[in-house]
């Protein structure tokens, strides 16, 4: 079996957004529960309306954005380099 490259569980992706009662940054969740395994030589493909998260599960992943929950986990030897963190698998 192979060794996937990155791997989620239960990843949540999303942003804040200003409530207007209070000076709180309310989540806006635009997808959850997201489970993963890409593989080295895989292509993967991610279409989608305008809107729903694209760009933020790509930014999410290479860790320039933080998750709402979950955390992404790639391979021993691997990181992204855009990244203030290091995702590796516990």
């Amino acid at each position: 079996m192979r060794t996937p490259v990155l791997t989620t569980h239960g990843l949540s992706i999303g942003y804040g957004r200003p409530h207007r009662h209070r000076n709180q940054r309310m989540p806006t969740i635009l997808a959850s529960s997201l489970d993963l395994n890409l593989h080295a030589g895989e292509l993967v493909c991610l279409l989608g309306p305008n809107g729903v998260g694209k760009s933020t599960l790509l930014r999410t992943l290479a860790g320039m954005h933080p998750p709402w929950r979950g955390r992404p986990c790639w391979m021993a030897g691997i990181s992204a380099r855009y990244a203030h963190v290091t995702w590796q698998c516990g």
